[in-house]
């Protein structure tokens, strides 16, 4: 979802990085969670309930922070996939991951309903990692937690007001415009020609895509093609297909049609497992609650400032690694280098709103992610669905709907406004009971939305050939993680968690000493 310059901005700059920063807790208490906004929709009362970030204001502490006698070989800072991964891999080190939420996770964040119902705060599922990810994938022991893949059918459309179910699948495609099965053919073409990287994109030996955008590839198949894949785009990329790079894009659509995978809550199923992990292995690891405020190269190390428990302290690690959007990172290292902050400046990010809607009961049972054109909101996912196995098993109690409403670079929604957000996700309401009748005869509708400010960074056009590389190496002992360096998905940031850790456990190491077992 998605620079400043120097000087006196700087402390404005730091007061302002909480923007990007993301925020809430895996079930929102009293601090996260405001008296509902009441809207009504019809006969429905909508208590809406805005979480996440609601104010960019950082802490103040008066005095100079208290100084870490004995501190850490290596300071993460930011606790989401790439930070957890990064921590687990240099876990025989003296590790401390700095993470400002009160739970670890980044977008791979869940929330639950009173009855204990989980649902998706964040990303919603993934398709298994391939290649050295797919490697990554395994030793952090995602594989042994899968119990089934998400039940079929996973994606369907609603084609003006009709429901087209397995829409990729022979059934869906008669219902659906030429335009749709020749861009399937066009996409597995395009793989089995190795024009769709994998991580690391920037290492891929067939590049084409990246010149191009989206649109430009899809152009061929049609408007009404376009339509539905814009919506997608900005979902999982943050804009609309014009906008975004074709490598990228073409990468996360083949997922699409290929077996895809998610725990109850979505992908935060991976963060929760991988916190355990660290906490098994030395509780002291993960420090939840602490906001990082300045980073910054010194003599011997690298001296980090953050904020916990309403004190400053300052530790210098041997060596950092920055888990961290690099729209965060820019604002946080004082010796960032002039030419990536110009260039992180460019880069551009989208907002994004995640409701999920309790109902008196499962409203919507014939899929689970559910797509639509031209709404205020891109896609329906039907919460209970990894749960249930596809509704085989009929659930108690209440149904949830979890609507996903991207703000791409331009939409005029100001999320720092809570009655805003509200307004946004009563819209989507209203919208959705054209396609959902039932939806409209609830007398009441308990909704929590969930702000995530500026979660997404949209890659451009040549993001992998020319800015990454320019990007992705070290400042000083500083290394960098998160998915910034490719794209907005869990494969990317396992990856580049992985790799921060193995680039400092070599600067760690001696020539010709053994690297610890792992």
């Amino acid at each position: 979802m998605r620079t400043r310059s120097r000087g006196f901005a700087i402390t404005l700059v730091r007061s302002l990085l909480l923007l990007a920063a993301l925020a809430g807790r895996d079930v929102c208490a009293a601090a996260d969670s405001p008296a509902p906004l009441v809207r009504k929709v019809g006969v429905t009362t909508l208590n809406v309930t805005v979480a996440g970030l609601a104010s960019t204001d950082v802490p103040r502490v008066a005095g100079e922070p208290e100084v870490i006698a004995d501190p850490p070989e290596v300071i993460v800072v930011g606790g989401g996939l790439s930070g957890l991964t990064a921590g687990w891999y240099l876990r025989h080190r003296k590790v401390l991951i700095l993470e400002r939420k009160d739970t670890a996770g980044g977008l791979a964040f869940r929330g639950m309903t009173p009855d204990g119902i989980f649902y998706a705060r964040g990303s919603a599922y993934f398709a298994k990692p391939v290649e050295q990810a797919g490697t990554i994938y395994k030793e952090l022991g995602f594989d042994a937690l899968e119990k089934v893949a998400i039940p079929e059918p996973i994606d369907s459309y609603f084609y003006g007001r009709k429901l087209v179910r397995h829409m990729w699948e022979e059934e869906g495609l008669k219902q659906l415009p030429a335009g749709f099965r020749a861009f399937k053919s066009a996409l597995l073409a395009a793989e089995e020609a190795g024009a769709v990287p994998n991580q690391p994109f920037e290492e891929a030996d067939n590049l084409a895509m990246d010149k191009l955008m989206a649109s430009e590839f899809i152009k061929p198949f049609g408007r009404d093609l376009k339509d539905f894949l814009d919506s997608y785009s900005q979902s999982a990329l943050g804009a609309k297909t014009d906008e975004v790079n074709a490598a990228a894009f073409l990468n996360f659509y083949l997922s699409e049609v290929e077996t895809r995978y998610a725990w109850p809550g979505g992908t935060a199923g991976a963060s929760v497992h991988l916190i355990a992990k660290l906490n098994a292995h030395n509780r002291a690891m993960l420090q939840t609650g602490a906001t990082v405020t300045r980073v910054r190269n010194v003599p011997g190390g690298v001296e980090v400032t953050w904020i916990a428990d309403g004190r400053a302290r300052r530790a210098t690690a041997k060596h950092v690694i920055m888990a961290t959007p690099l729209r965060v990172t820019a604002w946080l290292m004082d010796d960032y280098p002039a030419e990536r902050r110009a260039l992180v400046g460019r880069l551009p990010y989208a907002n994004y709103v995640v409701s999920n809607v309790q109902t008196s009961r499962d409203l919507f049972t014939a899929s689970y992610d559910t797509w639509f054109a031209n709404q205020s909101f891109t896609d329906l996912i039907t919460a209970r669905w990894t749960e249930t196995r596809g509704f085989a098993e009929k659930p108690a109690g209440r149904g949830v709907l979890s609507i996903y409403q991207p703000l791409a670079p331009g939409r005029k929604v100001d999320i720092r406004n809570e009655a805003a957000v509200a307004d946004l996700i009563t819209g989507a309401v209203r919208e959705l009971g054209a396609f959902i009748p039932e939806l409209k005869k609830e007398k009441q509708l308990d909704i929590e939305a969930y702000r995530w400010p500026a979660s997404i960074h949209i890659a451009p056009r040549n993001y992998f050939k020319e800015w990454v590389p320019k990007l992705r190496d070290p400042v000083g002992r500083v290394y960098f993680a998160g998915n910034n360096l490719g794209t907005p998905s869990f494969e990317e940031a396992l990856y580049r968690g992985w790799r921060a850790a193995k680039e400092v456990e070599k600067a760690l190491v001696p020539t010709g000493v053994p690297v610890p077992a792992r």
